[in-house]
């Protein structure tokens, strides 16, 4: 039997392969391949026995296309569905994320605003112990321009009248204003009374107790001048001007004083 007679004869089976194989079903390779048959071997004979099977094998080839076809889209549509899944999967990871992030934001700013809340508290306490811790408003003390001032009644030297006023929260007066140089003089009218200023520290150098250095004053005519060489603390002194009345006197002699302090709160 020549190579053509056993291709004839084994079209049934290779048929029945292409629609099995068309069905989708897997098929041995074996089964389907054919002998090599030289074309210009076939006879009109041959032909006309291969002739039934080739409509069936065009269509069944068809067949095998559109199911291979169909395959391949199933495969495809499985590859997307894995990503959709995937990125599914992302999205969910990522919105519970931002819940987490969210509600610890929201913790915060509670705990935030509880500390806000604490610290306001401690402000007002810590106002109230001051205002215990500090000595009551003293009596016989007159308040101008939200300062206190207290005319004394006894005499001391410059340096103990000093140290009187400081350990009552307070320091010799220092008259910066002609408003509060005649005020001071109203209290003490008729009196000679110690200030806060002297040159002690370097002659002819005038400083105020607060340690601003003294601009312009309101000393008498001819002062100071530093008589007798001793003269280093400023008094205020009864005159018809009151804007004329400082004088330059030795530190150790006594004198009334003026104390001066913050206004109580």
């Amino acid at each position: 039997m020549n190579n053509v007679e056993r291709f004839v004869n084994n079209l049934p089976n290779m048929s029945a392969s292409f629609s099995r194989l068309g069905d989708g079903e897997v098929q041995d390779e074996s089964v389907i391949a054919a002998d090599s048959v030289d074309l210009d071997s076939i006879t009109e004979d041959d032909a006309s026995k291969v002739a039934p099977f080739n409509q069936g094998v065009s269509v069944r080839d068809h067949r095998m296309s559109d199911s291979t076809s169909m395959q391949f889209k199933q495969r495809r549509g499985i590859s997307w569905g894995n990503m959709e899944i995937k990125d599914n999967g992302v999205i969910k990871d990522t919105m519970e994320m931002h819940s987490q992030l969210s509600e610890s934001l929201t913790v915060l700013k509670s705990e935030r605003d509880q500390l806000q809340m604490n610290y306001s508290t401690l402000i007002v306490e810590r106002d109230q112990l001051q205002k215990r811790l500090e000595p009551p408003c003293p009596e016989d003390w007159k308040e101008f321009q939200s300062r206190l001032y207290f005319p004394s009644r006894d005499t001391k030297t410059w340096s103990e009248s000093q140290q009187y006023c400081t350990a009552r929260g307070a320091e010799l007066v220092t008259i910066k204003t002609r408003e509060e140089q005649v005020f001071v003089n109203g209290i003490m009218a008729g009196s000679h009374f110690w200030i806060g200023l002297s040159d002690r520290n370097a002659e002819g150098t005038w400083k105020w107790v607060d340690g601003e250095t003294l601009t312009s004053g309101f000393w008498k005519r001819g002062e100071p001048n530093n008589s007798g060489s001793d003269e280093d603390c400023a008094t205020s002194e009864p005159e018809n001007d009151p804007l004329k009345n400082w004088n330059d006197m030795p530190c150790n002699i006594n004198r009334k004083w003026v104390c001066e302090r913050p206004v109580c709160h």
